[in-house]
């Protein structure tokens, strides 16, 4: 039987630990948790995609630095692969690159595997999906409603073999992105303590002043942040 160690506080802050790094300087750490959920047709999507390429690219996303180029696996439960080719393509130019030339950016996308990927909410599920996730550092689920299926979304209890597999990946030393959905009030849709192992909550929301023609744009609201 493995036995549980404790340490004394003096212990503890004795230890010799490595310096905390971020894959995103500041709002996106090493070994973090993350959720962005919007309503419907605000721009998760494209988002994610600017910000995982930004990442295996080692380029600037938006205000904020990449410090070094990374894996990035994207996990696409949703998209269709011409739209996601489409989009994919549009973020690679947006960053002034050829998509060809991107070569630490993966899709692990739903239709290329027939319409089958397994429930990332249960055990075997999640054992299949580490698989394919081997050496990315920055794992992008697109979206939660389409990649798991066990439990119900509002009890708490459904979330905890999530909750252990995020855990599990930080352990690792991966980051893991969530993009969800906004219920009908506005807040993430389902139990609240989803929340709880999370590092960063973040609300993508249109301007008031919003016109569609105005194409990808909208604020980002910091819900919850640890550093």
């Amino acid at each position: 039987m493995k036995t549980i160690k404790v340490l004394t506080l003096k212990e503890f802050a004795t230890m010799e630990m490595p310096s905390k790094k971020y894959i995103v300087d500041p709002f996106l750490p090493e070994r973090g948790l993350v959720e962005i959920f919007s309503k419907t047709g605000v721009g998760k999507t494209t988002f994610a995609l600017n910000l995982g390429i930004a990442v295996a690219l080692g380029k600037p996303f938006l205000k904020w630095g990449v410090p070094e180029a990374q894996k990035v696996l994207y996990i696409d439960g949703e998209m269709s692969p011409p739209d996601m080719k489409e989009r994919a393509i549009a973020a690679s130019q947006y960053f002034g690159v050829d998509v060809s030339e991107i070569e630490n950016f993966n899709i692990l996308n739903r239709d290329v595997n027939n319409g089958l990927l397994p429930d990332i909410g249960e055990l075997s599920g999640q054992r299949e999906f580490d698989l394919a996730i081997q050496d990315a550092k920055l794992i992008i689920l697109d979206n939660l409603s389409t990649l798991r299926f066990s439990g119900k979304e509002n009890e708490a209890d459904s979330w905890s073999i999530m909750q252990r597999w995020l855990l599990e990946m930080r352990g690792k030393g991966k980051t893991v992105v969530i993009l969800h959905h906004a219920g009908k009030d506005g807040t993430s849709r389902g139990s609240s303590r989803r929340h709880d192992a999370l590092d960063t909550v973040i609300r993508l929301e249109r301007p008031h002043s919003y016109q569609q023609s105005e194409g990808a744009k909208f604020e980002l609201h910091f819900e919850k942040t640890r550093s």
